[in-house]
C-alpha cells in the first residue's frame, strides 16, 4: 500500500522521465482488452486518456491496498501517484473474467 509508494518513490528519486510513449488513441469496449490497452500502449502517456475510459461510478482495486478506490478522482490520484520516472509497470496476464 502506502509502503510501496514510497519504497518506489525513494527507487527513483534520481530517475529521469522518458519520453511519454507515442500510441493509436482505441476505444476497446472488452475489459481485458481495455487492461491491454492502457498497459500496453497507453502507460506513461497521458492520465487523460486512462480515465476517457472509466466511468465516473469505477470501483478499482489494487491487491497493495484494503480498500478498494471509488470514483475517477481517486482512480486519477492513484495513476498519478504511482507514475514513476524509470518504472513501467508490465502485467504478465490479462484476465478475460472466464
Amino acid at each position: 500500500g502506502d509502503l510501496t509508494l514510497e519504497l518506489l518513490k525513494a527507487v527513483t528519486k534520481d530517475a529521469q522521465p522518458k519520453e511519454p510513449a507515442q500510441y493509436e488513441q482505441r476505444t476497446p469496449t472488452m475489459a481485458s482488452d481495455v487492461a491491454k490497452y492502457l498497459f500496453c500502449d497507453v502507460q506513461g502517456s497521458s492520465v487523460d486518456e486512462s480515465m476517457r475510459l472509466f466511468d465516473d461510478s469505477i470501483i478499482y482495486r489494487d491487491f497493495n491496498y484494503e480498500e478498494v478506490l471509488r470514483g475517477k478522482d481517486e482512480v486519477r490520484k492513484f495513476i498519478e501517484d504511482f507514475s514513476f520516472p524509470g518504472i513501467t509497470f508490465v502485467p504478465t496476464k490479462f484476465d478475460d473474467g472466464e
